[in-house]
């Protein structure tokens, strides 16, 4: 009689995390699991960084346009833009709230996730598009003019940048705020359209076997003790 224990057989184990064909395949693409956490953290990012800037939009327009970080500025006298801000900065807040939620659902697949990141893309497309209009046309200029009134109130040259310069600084950030913004529902609307994973959001995924053997923990052995 061996002294030593039995082999280990595949029955001495539960099988969880197994099914008849072996191991369980991952049913989420890749594109759904990079694409869902992009949002996850833009989503975050645009979050936070939204809620700060709507505070300070606030600030701003209960104190009479004056910056309460920059006492010593001019007041932003100008409503309209005051209430640009103020706007923008709520819609980005639920855009940034609907996508963090759309990412949290991509990664379970759920259904409404993907329904809701191929709208929400639509949307964001368009939404990026108008403010970069408005940002090159009206925000843009508006801001040159502040800024250059400001250093004049205040006894400081304006820099010796020509209107031209000024203006395609001005262009050019607005233009890769607008790449930021579009980059990831152009590859949601990409990748998110395709058989395969429209297949992982509507179909469950495979069963996993639940099964444990009814032996298990098996005995110890009588002459061994384990």
């Amino acid at each position: 009689m061996s002294e030593y224990p039995p082999p280990v057989g595949p029955g001495d184990y539960p099988t969880i995390g197994y099914n008849a064909g072996g191991f369980v395949a991952n049913p989420r693409p890749t594109s759904v699991t990079m694409i869902s956490i992009f949002a996850i953290v833009l989503g975050s990012l645009w979050l936070f960084c939204g809620a700060i800037g709507l505070v300070m939009q606030a600030l701003i327009a209960t104190s009479g346009g004056r910056n309460p970080l920059m006492p010593n500025l001019p007041a932003m006298t100008d409503l309209a833009l005051q209430v640009y801000n103020v706007a923008t900065g709520v819609v980005t807040l639920i855009i940034a709230a609907v996508l963090l939620g759309a990412g949290i659902g991509g990664l379970k697949l759920r259904p409404l996730a993907r329904r809701t990141m191929l709208g929400l893309s639509v949307v964001i497309l368009a939404w990026a598009t108008a403010i970069t209009v408005v940002q090159i046309v009206w925000v843009g200029p508006k801001t040159i003019e502040y800024s250059h009134r400001s250093q004049a109130q205040m006894g400081s040259p304006a820099p010796a940048l020509s209107a031209g310069v000024e203006s395609g600084m001005q262009i050019g950030g607005a233009v890769l705020g607008w790449v930021i913004w579009c980059t990831l529902p152009v590859c949601t609307l990409i990748f998110w359209r395709s058989a395969r994973v429209a297949a992982a959001f509507e179909q469950p995924p495979p069963p996993m076997a639940t099964a444990v053997d009814p032996n298990w923990p098996r005995p110890p052995n009588s002459q061994t003790g384990f």
